[in-house]
This record gives C-alpha cells, structure tokens and sequence, in this order.
C-alpha cells in the first residue's frame, strides 16, 4: 500500500467510531466507496473490500457483506483470508453450516497451498464440525493440528483453546484430544 492511501485508511479509522456511535452508517459506506475508488492495487482494494464486509456485518446486511466477499476472492482466488471470511460468514452470519462446510474445505486447501493460515482454517473445520457433529473431521483436524509445524516466518494464529470443552468424548480418541490440550497449553 503506498504512503498516501495508508493516510486516508487512518483517517477513515480515526472517524469510524464516532460515526458508529452516532449510526452514521451511510457516511462509513460512502467512505469506504470513495477509499474502494481511490485504491490503486490489488492489496489496496483487497483491504477495503474486507472493510466493507465487516461494515455490512455490523449493520447486519449479510447479502451485501456476502456480494463483498466474493469480490475479494474474484480479486485474489488464492487469498487465505477471503476464503476464511466466506467460510466465517457462512457460519456465523448467515448459517448456513453446509456452505460453511464447503467453504472451509476450499480455504484449506488455500492455505496449505500457501502454507499460511493452516491452524486457523482447521479450528474453523473444527468449530463447523461440532455444529455439524462430524467426528470424523474433528478427529481428522486436531491430528493435522498435532503434527503441522509452522514455518520459519509463517503467519498463522496460536493453537486454539475455545473448542476444547465443546468436543464430545466420542469424537475422537482421548489420546489425540489429551495431547492437543498439552501442545495448545499456555507457555508461562
């Protein structure tokens, strides 16, 4: 991103609160339209587009929020983050588990392509599972979980916790679980 389209995203920044609080939720969007207009490259444009998603998250119009991501993977197929944003507004936004289902395999197919974002597609996987109660790939998750080894410089999220208690003794062995409690522990 060059110097001055930095600029105007902090000053959009710097006014987004305010303007949520006041719900001047029209004049984020023409904001956000006019930073769409003024990017110049294909991360410039990919930032906004993901601005604008959690825009229409937070006023609640997953239509739109759902049109946006598919203009940023249209924009960039191979982006982890678009396909982990399909997959969490499947989920989340509009739940629908089955498209969420679909989405995640795409995106972890994505991302072990770019050996980015693996952990965090696979607790995704793991999260959709349990609504689904699909054994198979929260078992088949948390192994992956177990033996992937980040890469030196990698970028990915720490191993997750949240999913833990949520997991039924019947979807996978003790032993997998117990040693993926051991290996996500907190370093003190």
């Amino acid at each position: 991103m060059n110097d001055n389209f930095i600029e105007k995203i902090k000053e959009f920044d710097a006014r987004l609160f305010a303007s949520y609080r006041s719900a001047r939720f029209h004049e984020v969007e023409a904001r956000l339209d006019e930073l769409l207009a003024l990017a110049g490259n294909v991360d410039e444009k990919d930032h906004v587009l993901d601005m604008l998603v959690n825009h229409f998250h937070f006023i609640r119009e997953p239509l739109r929020a759902g049109r946006a991501l598919a203009e940023r993977i249209a924009l960039s197929p191979d982006l982890v983050e678009a396909w982990i944003g399909l997959t969490e507004h499947y989920h989340y936004h509009e739940e629908d588990i089955e498209k969420a289902a679909e989405t995640v395999e795409i995106a972890f197919q994505k991302a072990l392509a770019k050996n980015r974002q693996v952990r965090q597609v696979l607790g995704a996987r793991i999260r959709i599972a349990l609504k689904r109660k699909d054994y198979a790939a929260i078992n088949n998750s948390l192994s992956m979980l177990l033996t992937y080894e980040l890469p030196q410089g990698g970028f990915d999220v720490a191993l997750e916790r949240d999913f833990i208690p949520q997991i039924p003794l019947e979807a996978t062995t003790n032993d997998i679980l117990m040693r993926y409690k051991e290996l996500a522990k907190p370093k003190v």
